[in-house]
């Protein structure tokens, strides 16, 4: 004869049991995007300006164009979160979305369209918090940098 209260204790185990089995299993998480190199020391030199003066420019400054916002348009929103971490906010304007990301000084706007069900970037505005106007990818950087060193939004 089983002891009182042995179903209550089988159905307890199973259910574990059940449980641990529905955590072990499901898809693997997703993989973050690898980030270019090119990108990463160009967006490394906008944090970073000084350095830009004295190597003469970034590594394959031809290959990745112009030092400012523009190295991001083409990147999917994965690849932007993957390069400046998560936005402050966002806003839905359909088929458009603008991430904002925030710093101290300055504000950057990475305005993304939907492509193939694929956001992509397609513009980057800095804007500054004060009346004078910032250098081109300086705020940019300084996004960059606050993402490298694990600083949330």
């Amino acid at each position: 004869m089983p002891a009182p209260g042995f179903p209550l204790r089988l159905a307890a185990v199973l259910a574990l049991g059940l449980l641990a089995g529905a955590c072990a299993g499901g898809p693997p998480p997703p993989t973050k995007p690898r980030i270019d190199p090119a990108l990463a020391a160009a967006l490394e030199a906008l944090a970073h300006p000084q350095s830009l003066l004295s190597l003469g420019g970034p590594p394959d400054a031809r290959k990745i164009g112009m030092p400012d916002g523009t190295l991001l348009n083409g990147l999917t929103g994965a690849e932007i979160d993957a390069v400046l971490g998560p936005p402050s906010r966002v806003r839905h304007d359909p088929p458009a979305q603008v991430w904002q990301y925030d710093q101290p000084r300055c504000f950057v706007d990475v305005f993304l369209y939907t492509d193939d069900d694929e956001p992509r970037a397609v513009y980057v505005q800095e804007r500054s918090r004060e009346v004078k106007k910032i250098a081109p990818g300086a705020c940019l950087g300084a996004v960059w940098q606050a993402h490298q060193a694990g600083f949330a939004p």
